[in-house]
């Protein structure tokens, strides 16, 4: 059963002010949310309202972050070329690259040049410039695709992706998801002893064949509709931050002959 904008809107008082974050997010959990719902939702989910906040105060908070998103926006928009160092140059070259080719399936991105691809690219440049340690990885285009699907607005995609790359920094930066693959190492060593130990012999220990799954929270293993449904869990956080880890485990026990059988084809011999 789906959580509808109606269904939402009881979960707030009058004035808009969140009664039951906790109750709020156990629903989101346990149930996906309306595509009209979502563009609420996950503003929420990701943290970027204030928990006490009314409708009034968020539509002036979503005012002051549109005015700073395109402050900064246009601020590399009107600088001149020969102002941005070769790292950011880079940058943008590898942006333009990546965004020519996201979801180009969806209709939302299918056409050359239409909005949605010339909005992806402003939120990951100005997101260079914003952030400029993390600046652009490869992969973020991946990541904020279904969010400005989702919100259909350039500054609060912009923001909502700030608030989830905390959460990815560290593996966007160092691509380190050895703690997400230890794991789902103890995981399906708890629930399935002799798939754990017929992976970890043919892997020697290294679980790889899940690093894009943790990377990019499984975006390029499912159609947008089920990713979306999937995030909706995800960004819940209800009981865990790491659910993401349960779904990659989940997956392996399910499909555990078809692992094997992947493992033993790519494994080298011993």
């Amino acid at each position: 059963m789906e959580l509808h904008l109606n269904a939402w809107q009881t979960y707030f008082d009058n004035e808009g002010h969140l009664i039951d974050e906790y109750k709020l997010r156990k629903t989101s959990f346990h149930h996906s949310i309306s595509s009209d719902t979502r563009k609420e939702a996950w503003p929420f989910l990701l943290g970027l309202w204030e928990r006490d906040s009314s409708e009034v105060q968020r539509h002036h908070s979503a005012d002051l972050l549109s005015q700073q998103y395109v402050s900064l926006r246009n601020g590399w928009i009107n600088a001149e070329a020969q102002l941005f160092d070769e790292e950011m140059k880079q940058s943008i070259k590898t942006i333009d690259k990546d965004v020519r080719r996201t979801e180009r399936n969806h209709p939302f991105y299918a056409e050359e040049g239409c909005p949605g691809l010339r909005m992806l690219r402003r939120v990951l440049i100005t997101l260079s410039v914003y952030d400029q340690e993390l600046a652009y990885v490869q992969g973020m285009n991946e990541l904020c695709a279904p969010i400005l699907l989702t919100l259909q607005d350039e500054s609060l995609t912009f923001w909502c992706f700030v608030k989830l790359l905390p959460m990815l920094r560290s593996r966007l930066l160092t691509l380190d998801i050895s703690p997400q693959l230890s794991a789902t190492a103890d995981l399906v060593q708890y629930f399935d002893l002799e798939l754990y130990q017929h992976v970890e012999k043919l892997t020697a220990g290294h679980w790889l064949f899940c690093f894009r799954w943790y990377l990019l929270l499984f975006k390029n293993e499912f159609k947008m509709e089920d990713i979306l449904k999937l995030w909706d869990v995800m960004f819940s956080q209800h009981n865990t931050a790491h659910f993401e880890i349960f779904v990659g485990t989940a997956i392996i026990l399910m499909h555990k002959e078809q692992v094997i059988f992947i493992m033993a084809c790519v494994s080298p011999p011993h």
